[in-house]
């Protein structure tokens, strides 16, 4: 059985999000609202079984910097694994299959920075994006490393960190 969850109006068209199984299925929209014609019934699209969904990883040892982030990378579709510190990604099964690293640069016991570098070493190629609220000339050449997209000044610009993540992953 299906249930209506969200609605997210479209100019003057209205897109429903429904639920069946405890999971959301997603409406397609490409090609399906054509401006010049009314919304036509369109095909629900079980997204969570024909295509998986991408990971974040966000690693800050601030809980609440941590937690806004995560909040803010589920309120755009993707799935999100929170750690403390770059120590917990490190060690954690996962790694392979994070899509992008969100980090904060400034942690105890090991930097973000170090963090990356240990993952490029191992061979890993994470889309990352680098946190911090010491931005300076010297840190942002370093922080030029390969698949470094960004790097966002705390306190974070939400719309700023958004349009990273679709940039680097593709809309959810």
């Amino acid at each position: 059985m299906l249930a209506a969850v969200g609605r997210k109006l479209f100019g003057s068209h209205t897109l429903v999000c429904f639920s069946s199984d405890d999971a959301v299925d997603r409406l397609s929209l490409k090609s399906r609202l054509m401006p010049s014609r009314p919304l036509q019934a369109f095909t629900i699209e079980h997204r969570l079984r024909t295509e998986p969904i991408k990971i974040v990883a966000v690693v800050d040892d601030d809980e609440a910097i941590r937690n806004a982030t995560a909040g803010l990378v589920r309120s755009l579709g993707w799935s999100v694994r929170l750690f403390d510190s770059a120590g917990a990604f490190l060690q954690s099964p996962g790694i392979a299959e994070t899509d992008c690293l969100v980090s904060d640069v400034r942690m105890p016991n090991m930097s973000g920075i170090e963090m990356h570098t240990r993952l490029v070493q191992a061979g890993y190629t994470l889309t990352t994006i680098f946190i911090t609220a010491f931005s300076t000339p010297a840190l942002n050449a370093k922080l030029q490393e390969p698949g470094v997209v960004a790097i966002l000044e705390k306190p974070i610009d939400a719309a700023a960190l958004a349009d990273c993540l679709t940039r680097a992953l593709g809309l959810p």
